[in-house]
């Protein structure tokens, strides 16, 4: 903390300080600066003219002077522009980069949700050992191929996809609550190797 506090000056305290701004405020800032940058060139360009037409020398040498000031003005407001332009454009990075990870965090519960959901289905309906790792070996290439599609990290329905795989595998996807499932009475358990 006490390194970084080093390392700032006042004005780049007051430049880390503008990065709280509303996007709105910080247009109107750039549009600001560039009105000044503007100006500048300007009034440069007329103080030069003025100095290269000048026959008397004291006047010559304070409007050079008077340039040499605006001029460097000029080049510190586009600076400054730059700057933070490209802090901006660092932020907007930032952001993205934080969407990103936030989207690949929800794409990944949203398949540990389903692949917990459909291996209690597959549990829930295996009738042997042999049955539950060919339901499992299933599960994983349903799983692997909608990874690999975007299927996690769409809007689409968690459910819809459950329902979707749970019929491709052969499952009833409402558990017990089908008829004939009622019927056969309960399931036997069935020992994972695992």
């Amino acid at each position: 903390s006490s390194d970084l506090r080093k390392g700032l000056t006042k004005g780049s305290i007051y430049v880390l300080g503008l990065f709280v701004l509303s996007d709105a405020d910080m247009q109107e800032l750039q549009d600001g600066l560039m009105a000044l940058f503007r100006g500048g060139l300007v009034l440069a360009g007329k103080l030069q003219a003025q100095a290269m037409a000048a026959e008397d020398p004291q006047l010559c040498a304070r409007l050079g002077r008077d340039y040499h000031r605006i001029a460097r003005g000029v080049r510190q407001t586009a600076l400054v522009k730059t700057r933070i332009a490209e802090r901006m454009a660092a932020a907007g990075r930032q952001a993205a980069n934080h969407a990103e990870t936030v989207a690949r965090e929800r794409a990944r519960r949203r398949k540990a949700q389903a692949k917990t959901t459909l291996s209690r289905m597959i549990r829930a309906e295996a009738v042997d050992e042999e049955g539950l790792d060919a339901l499992d070996e299933s599960l994983e290439e349903f799983l692997a191929e909608a990874e690999a599609h975007g299927a996690f990290s769409g809007k689409a329905s968690i459910v819809r996809f459950i329902d979707d795989v749970a019929k491709a595998l052969g499952l009833d996807a409402r558990f017990g609550d089908s008829p004939a499932a009622n019927d056969a009475g309960p399931e036997p358990a069935v020992q994972s190797s695992a």
